[in-house]
């Protein structure tokens, strides 16, 4: 994964959120129709997402008729999408990397397969299976400790994975601040990260998300993202080579919302700017270009501001589902 990010532009890069699902929080049932997915993952991609993160089980259990989704359901939504792009974009320059939001090594190894080209039985005469040129990965919010195969499918792989971490009781969301969130969080994925490695990965196909929304208490998630550039050790301009890329998915969290933002703690050195960044979301909504208030989410504003500052600070990929805000954002507060 390093030696692909090596070859970008340099960072911040956008992974643009593609939920093929019926009750994803904030997009469900939009893209489940796979020509409208394949069109949302080319205009995702048109607008400057590097990444694309295609998940067909709703990550949010703790909603009232959210369940989880066999591997089979999910495959039945994935692949038809998955085989349109590896056509679609093997044609491209640059084209996108594409991880699998999913929790299961049979959705990672077969849907991983159709991106590689390597699904189909060759046919005599016949040209073979498109493969995507930019590649494939996984990214598991449940850092490999729901499946018991899936490190060893992704290290047979050899792909990249994102890993989580996921506050002990989610999807209840935790009655207590941890007021240790940041070596909690570290802790964990420094324990996850050892737990991949001893299964085959490599550490270069790493990726580490600190699970903002996922059972933290609001306060803990402003915490989180005030110190997203020390989670990760050796955090700033050399982790994509030497360090483990961080990614960051704040996007329309509860934790945006105006009501939550009280729950920002006044103890954090980082507060003044983290609410000056809220202060310049308010602002941005009379100044966005016409073309922005398409689609626009409630919390996508405060989503694009806080992108940017955490940018600035050296969080390298930035998981959101308003790619086109999020890259305008940037070009405003430029690191």
């Amino acid at each position: 994964m390093r030696d692909y990010l090596s070859q970008l532009s340099p960072p911040p890069w956008l992974m643009g959120i593609l939920n093929i699902t019926p009750d994803s929080f904030s997009d469900g049932n939009h893209f489940l129709d796979p020509a409208v997915a394949v069109a949302q993952a080319r205009r995702l991609v048109a607008q400057g997402a590097t990444i694309l993160d295609l998940g067909a089980e709703a990550s949010s259990f703790f909603r009232p008729g959210v369940t989880e989704v066999s591997a089979s359901e999910q495959l039945r939504r994935l692949l038809p999408v998955l085989e349109q792009l590896a056509t679609g974009f093997s044609a491209y320059d640059s084209p996108p990397f594409i991880t699998l939001d999913t929790r299961s090594s049979l959705v990672v190894r077969q849907g991983l397969a159709v991106l590689s080209g390597a699904h189909a039985e060759p046919t005599a005469g016949a040209p073979p299976p498109p493969a995507l040129r930019g590649g494939g990965g996984v990214n598991d919010i449940s850092a490999g400790t729901h499946d018991p195969a899936m490190f060893e499918v992704v290290a047979e792989l050899g792909v990249p994975v994102v890993l989580m971490h996921v506050a002990p009781g989610y999807p209840a969301t935790a009655e207590q601040d941890d007021p240790d969130i940041m070596a909690t969080v570290r802790e964990y994925l420094a324990g996850r990260v050892a737990a991949a490695m001893a299964a085959g990965i490599r550490p270069e196909n790493i990726l580490l998300d600190p699970g903002i929304g996922f059972g933290k208490t609001m306060a803990d998630n402003w915490r989180l993202l005030a110190g997203s550039s020390r989670i990760v050790p050796g955090a700033g301009a050399r982790v994509a080579r030497e360090g483990y890329p961080l990614v960051l998915g704040l996007s329309r969290k509860r934790f945006l919302d105006p009501d939550h933002w009280s729950a920002l703690p006044e103890d954090l050195p980082e507060t003044p700017a983290l609410r000056a960044c809220l202060d310049q979301a308010g602002r941005w909504g009379r100044m966005l270009p016409p073309e922005l208030h398409h689609d626009l989410h409630p919390r996508d504003l405060a989503t694009a501001a806080l992108t940017a500052w955490a940018a600035a600070q050296g969080s390298f990929i930035h998981r959101v589902h308003n790619v086109a805000l999020a890259a305008w954002a940037l070009k405003q507060n430029p690191k």
